[in-house]
């Protein structure tokens, strides 16, 4: 027992030391499949351009790897963005596709007279998109979009006022932010895989897609 306490006191001290005492990080998600009625997501593509926009429910999570500390939110998430810097190369038998992308992305509140209505934003100006397909000139059957704020300094995750009942403080989450979206099925209106692509990477068409989300971040 006095081992115990002994090891946890030194653990302290050390991490108090340096900084670094562990402090709960929070984590925001949505599922795939999440809208049931159509496709998670729909995007416009447009040359460099990728918007999209669609009402899921967006879960909040104070509470670390711990159990329990969930609440859900219905929400409007809306994604504007820039792909740049495109290349393709070669992997195993297939190709991947690959973008830099800036852009923002927002969570407002379902229920327009909610106070505040915005309940996260969401900056970034190096996040990776990747694509593994059989094809050079069209996009797979999934993409990745990802970002963290080691590789991307200018990443910035911001919660806003509607969510400290959820123990969320306004402000900008400061450490450890990162994001990732998945995306399956991906397919275009009319239903067909292998999204077409120019030859400099520009997006052609307007296609839709399952998705799951995940970010996080310490206050």
């Amino acid at each position: 027992m006095f081992r115990k306490i002994f090891v946890f006191v030194f653990f302290f001290i050390a991490c108090s030391a340096f900084g670094q005492v562990p402090t709960k990080f929070t984590t925001f998600s949505f599922a795939s499949d999440d809208t049931h009625n159509s496709p998670t997501i729909i995007f416009s593509g447009n040359g460099t351009t990728i918007q999209a926009y669609i009402e899921l429910n967006l879960m909040v999570d104070v509470n670390d790897d711990n159990f329990g500390g969930q609440i859900t939110f219905q929400t409007r998430f809306n994604l504007q963005a820039d792909t740049y810097d495109y290349k393709v190369i070669p992997c195993g038998s297939g190709f991947l596709h690959i973008w830099k992308v800036k852009g923002v992305t927002f969570f407002d509140h379902a229920d327009p007279t909610a106070p505040g209505n915005r309940l996260l934003t969401i900056d970034f100006e190096q996040a990776v998109l990747t694509s593994l397909s059989p094809s050079p000139s069209d996009i797979g059957q999934t993409l990745t979009l990802q970002d963290g704020d080691l590789a991307d300094p200018r990443l910035s995750i911001k919660s806003d006022t509607i969510l400290i009942g959820a123990g969320v403080d306004p402000g900008e989450l400061l450490k450890s932010r990162d994001f990732a979206f998945t995306f399956s099925k991906a397919r275009d209106p009319f239903g067909t895989q292998l999204i077409p692509l120019s030859a400099d990477g520009l997006w052609q068409t307007t296609f839709a897609t399952e998705g799951s989300f995940s970010a996080t971040g310490h206050p």
